[in-house]
């Protein structure tokens, strides 16, 4: 379909995201008749090992590919702006409009959810293996590029 761009090939998996937020996600090698494995609504996603995060403006999903699994983590009543695995699939960082928050995946009880950092703007994030968190955010009115070790 033209809607639709390559995101990424990981693991032997073609991701394809679609401008209204459509994942189809595709086994490797492709041929004239192959059917996405997943599709799913998604405004973003973030793959780790053979685990899939995906998320919408208010719920944080997970797929096991290896299961054949799909699990809702979280729904929230606030816009989700990007939501990363954690350097493992234990835990979830995402970003809500001002905060920064991480998630425990494993649902033995109630999912642990932690608020690591609140500013007036959080723009975006990445995290390094190293367990550094590196976002944009605003402090009284003013920009800037800040580090938090998690």
């Amino acid at each position: 379909r033209k809607d639709y761009k390559i995101k990424t090939i990981k693991n032997n998996k073609l991701y394809l995201m679609s401008k209204d937020d459509k994942l189809q996600i595709f086994d490797l090698p492709l041929n004239k008749l192959s059917t996405p494995i997943l599709l799913v609504s998604a405004k973003g996603f973030d793959v780790l090992n053979n685990n899939l995060l995906f998320y919408n403006d208010f719920e944080l999903w997970t797929y096991s590919f290896d299961k054949g699994t799909k699990e809702l983590i979280t729904r929230i009543g606030a816009n989700i702006k990007k939501a990363r695995w954690a350097n493992d699939t234990n835990y979830i960082v995402y970003i809500l409009e001002n905060q920064i928050k991480i998630i425990e995946v494993d649902k033995r009880d109630k999912r642990q959810v932690i608020g690591l950092v609140k500013f007036g703007n959080i723009k975006n994030m990445m995290l390094t293996e190293k367990f550094n968190l590196y976002f944009i955010g605003e402090v009284n009115k003013a920009s800037g590029l800040y580090k938090l070790e998690i």
